[in-house]
């Protein structure tokens, strides 16, 4: 739990040690804990729920970069080790064997024909993150595009384990600054998609039986990351 904000459910379920059926990984990318600072209904209402643990205040790894903090909460490991870095992997492929290794790999080889999912509006992230031999499948597009696929996906499959990142939030954070109007209108409507998604997992069945993650990979100040 790399991020700064993670925050997990697991619906209608008293005993924490049963195996969940499914795991969606909801990721906000430049949210920091500023969930805090305007309305967001739909991760208020997941929060409330009595099996959810949350925190505000866990800290980026450092660099507080997208690719070292994605990559340390996907390969299990810190910067130092598995060396991703924005550029290196929007420009060169995974290797199909990494050092080490991602989650996609671990379940992979202990599930073989799970259906494992990976939808990133930066799609740098299944460039050169996502080992590319484990037959997972990856789509890339803008947030309202990405929940689409993702609830249709939902309604017509049968995923073990959905990787999601978000990306308008941190592009707005750049844009106009963290924490300004347009910051915060971009994660409202990211609430609203996380909303969808929620309602999409309870209306298909999916609730009951779901590991639901919700977590960043930094916050920022000014237009760029950093700080506390």
């Amino acid at each position: 739990q790399n991020g700064m904000n993670f925050l997990t459910s697991k619906t209608n379920k008293n005993e924490l040690d049963e195996l969940y059926e499914h795991v969606v990984v909801l990721g906000i990318d430049g949210l920091g804990n500023f969930d805090t600072k305007t309305d967001t209904p739909n991760i208020d209402r997941i929060a409330a729920q009595p099996d959810t643990l949350y925190t505000h205040s866990a800290q980026s790894v450092l660099p507080s970069i997208s690719a070292q903090n994605w990559g340390a909460m996907l390969l299990g490991v810190s910067p130092d080790k598995h060396g991703k870095t924005n550029e290196g992997i929007e420009s060169t492929p995974t290797n199909d064997y990494q050092t080490y290794p991602s989650i996609f790999r671990y379940l992979r080889d202990k599930y073989p024909e799970a259906e494992l999912d990976s939808f990133n509006n930066w799609s740098a992230i299944n460039n050169g993150i996502v080992e590319h031999n484990l037959g997972v499948n990856m789509y890339s597009g803008e947030d309202d595009t990405l929940t689409e696929s993702i609830i249709d996906n939902f309604e017509n499959s049968n995923p073990l384990f959905t990787f999601v990142q978000f990306d308008s939030v941190d592009h707005a954070g750049h844009a106009s600054g963290y924490q300004s109007e347009s910051y915060f209108a971009h994660l409202r409507a990211v609430d609203g998609y996380i909303g969808q998604i929620y309602d999409a997992l309870d209306s298909n069945g999916y609730l009951d039986n779901t590991l639901l993650i919700i977590l960043t990979d930094h916050g920022g100040i000014g237009t760029n990351h950093g700080g506390n």
